[in-house]
């Protein structure tokens, strides 16, 4: 038996070389079109890079947004506990100096002593680090800066305040009673 009598069809029998001509046309009896694209190849193409786009732009706003959200509550905690720090903390203040910055005598008072050692001390300029560093600003890695005010019924006591104020930043209201000025707020910003 020859090769090419192992190929029949039911009117003419199939050589060799007639077999080599099937081979090359696809299964669906068309013959395959070189260098042209098919239409759904283009529709599957199209169709992936829309998906692909839709993931990436999904993706993008959540992402985003959930970084966003997250900043903005650590910025608030933050203030919050540095708002609590000062306000119940009694501190260590060895002539006008802080080991441990805090204002309290007890709570709800507020020692004038240590506002006064606060307020000159903030205005010392080369203090601002130092008090973000032991307020633990610094070591938290989220706050660039932060504002400290302190007033009574009439005038500002303390506004200390380090680092370029953002859009985005976070606020502290404490109300305490001074020893010698009476009701007193402590506002405390970070950003």
């Amino acid at each position: 038996m020859v090769r090419g009598e192992i190929l029949r069809s039911a009117t003419a029998p199939v050589t060799v070389a007639s077999a080599g001509r099937l081979a090359c046309s696809s299964s669906f009896g068309r013959r395959l079109l070189k260098g042209q694209l098919v239409f759904e190849f283009v529709v599957a193409t199209m169709l992936f890079i829309t998906i692909v786009f839709f993931i990436i732009a999904t993706l993008n706003g959540t992402i985003s947004s959930f970084t966003s959200n997250y900043y903005r509550n650590h910025i608030n905690e933050e203030a919050m506990r540095v708002s609590e720090l000062l306000v119940n903390s009694r501190g260590v203040w060895a002539g006008g100096n802080p080991g441990l910055i805090g204002l309290a005598e007890e709570w709800p008072v507020l020692n004038d002593t240590k506002i006064g050692y606060m307020s000159d001390y903030c205005g010392n300029a080369g203090n601002s680090g130092d008090i973000k560093r032991r307020l633990g600003l610094e070591s938290r890695g989220f706050a660039e800066g932060f504002r400290l005010i302190i007033m009574n019924s009439s005038q500002v006591v303390v506004d200390c305040s380090t680092g370029r104020s953002y859009l985005e930043q976070a606020y502290a209201e404490r109300f305490a009673y001074s020893n010698g000025s009476g009701l007193v707020r402590l506002g405390f910003y970070v950003w």
